[in-house]
């Protein structure tokens, strides 16, 4: 496959998913992490349709309902990463995430019918053990309970 930029936009999301993260440890209280959520969402909402204007996507009457059931999912998982953030250290939080690369490859493989290749698994697999690496370490230095 040769290199294509859209292959770097993953680490960029990262980049931006940890600012997000660090300034949402900053602002969060047990009383406005729904605020925080709506607010992220809107934000989303608001730079997505200025995107779309540039990479313009054509929605079917069809397409509607998995977008709504799309939006409720996101929706929670805000509201969870937000109260995540909050409740647990960052450094557990972030380490933990990187699983999210297993269960995407199990459900586009499921769901998709995608076939994960062996260079995929060995990466994930290497991800996901450093971050639990890190939980480890972490709490042989007592940073975590």
């Amino acid at each position: 496959v040769d290199f294509n930029f859209l292959f770097i936009l993953p680490i960029i999301s990262a980049i931006f998913l940890t600012i997000r993260d660090i300034a949402t440890k900053s602002l969060a209280t047990k009383t406005n992490n729904v605020e925080i959520t709506f607010i992220t969402a809107l934000l989303i909402t608001i730079f997505a349709g200025i995107g779309s204007l540039f990479f313009g996507y054509h929605v079917t009457i069809n397409q509607i309902p998995h977008l709504c059931i799309s939006s409720i999912f996101v929706l929670f998982g805000y509201l969870f990463s937000v109260m995540t953030v909050f409740y647990a250290p960052l450094s557990l939080t972030a380490s933990a995430r990187y699983s999210v690369i297993i269960f995407g490859i199990i459900l586009g493989y499921f769901i998709l019918g995608e076939i994960p290749t062996s260079n995929m698994i060995i990466g994930a697999l290497i991800i996901t053990l450093s971050g639990l690496f890190v939980i480890k370490r972490q709490k042989d230095i007592g940073k975590i309970v």
